[in-house]
């Protein structure tokens, strides 16, 4: 499930970037930066990386951003798994007593997508758009 949620995101970024660079319809393109399994334009699914895209000085998008991050295999450091475990704790009982049986330690593989996007548009009056999709595994 993970894979294909990660190429959902890495479509999405595609389409969204056509759509408001055609919406904005200035001629000014988002530039791309890809590091990582994207460094080359095309995506390795064996390693992590990600896909930045910017745009500037738009008519409609004044300064914007759209942000692939892919991490395959990644391992938990001590910070981010007790984060987790303050997580879980708080979290909601299925009501049978018994938590999930997940014990997140240091060391743990994961892996982890997201899109977000953040654009400023040239008029003062339309609000900041701001969205984040994620998946953690």
């Amino acid at each position: 499930i993970f894979e294909q949620f990660a190429q959902l995101l890495i479509e999405h970024q595609t389409s969204m970037i056509a759509e408001i660079e055609q919406t904005d319809g200035s001629g000014v393109a988002f530039s791309k930066d890809g590091w990582g399994a994207f460094e080359n334009g095309k995506g390795d699914n064996s390693k992590s990386g990600g896909i930045t895209r910017v745009i500037q000085g738009g008519d409609v998008v004044e300064k914007g951003a759209c942000s692939l991050t892919v991490i395959r295999n990644g391992v938990l450091t001590a910070d981010r798994a007790a984060t987790i475990r303050g997580r879980q704790e708080g979290s909601v009982d299925s009501g049978d007593g018994d938590s999930d049986g997940l014990l997140i330690q240091e060391g743990d593989i994961y892996s982890a997508a997201a899109l977000s996007v953040v654009l400023h548009t040239r008029n003062p009056f339309v609000p900041t758009f701001r969205s984040d999709v994620r998946i953690f595994l």
